[in-house]
């Protein structure tokens, strides 16, 4: 792949957040779990993972295998989110599609407390400007039907909706379900922040 996220930074300030590496040990396994436990019905209903992560121990293998590899093999990362520097969710770029394409894929999460605020909102800008500063030119978000608040997300931050894939995945509140595909391309961003 063309784009070098060798240096991509470890800490980006957006808007009324922060987005931060988290090094995957047991301190902040725990402050993950404790995060992930206190909102857990919330988070089960769309995220799959969370009913693994039942104890620090599983957090910290978790973040083992997601949080260490951007600056390792440029596949995938895991920037924690925090506000007034507590941790509130987390924002993960996968999928990297290389030139001519150059695309990735976004998803995120966030405590139930601090949904709603416009956090997620900072975060996706922040992740954008850095990705498209890179020489990315498409981000794609898929969302599970049913999941009105990151369907949100994504029009609101000016994501085209692509199409739908039927019944192409699965989710633990409703099961078998269509998955939204929507995408912003780098002349987009571009064009909306020059306004």
């Amino acid at each position: 792949m063309a784009i070098n996220l060798s240096d991509f930074p470890k800490l980006i300030r957006g808007g009324g957040c922060e987005l931060r590496y988290i090094p995957a040990t047991p301190e902040n396994a725990q402050m993950v779990f404790d995060a992930i436990d206190g909102t857990r019905a919330f988070l089960r209903q769309w995220l799959g993972f969370v009913g693994m992560i039942k104890s620090p121990d599983d957090a910290l293998r978790w973040m083992e295998s997601h949080v260490v590899t951007p600056w390792v093999n440029q596949k995938k990362f895991w920037l924690g989110i925090f506000q007034d520097g507590h941790f509130v969710g987390c924002i993960s770029v996968f999928d990297f599609e290389p030139d001519p394409v150059a695309s990735a894929q976004i998803g995120y999460w966030l405590v139930q407390s601090v949904t709603g605020r416009g956090i997620m909102a900072d975060a996706l800008h922040a992740m954008e400007s850095e990705l498209f500063g890179r020489g990315i030119n498409r981000m794609e978000i898929r969302v599970d039907a049913g999941n009105i608040p990151s369907m949100h997300v994504a029009e609101r931050g000016g994501y085209h909706l692509d199409g739908v894939l039927r019944a192409a995945s699965y989710a633990p509140s409703v099961g078998v379900c269509d998955l939204y595909v929507y995408s912003k391309l780098k002349t987009e961003y571009e064009k909306n922040v020059a306004k």
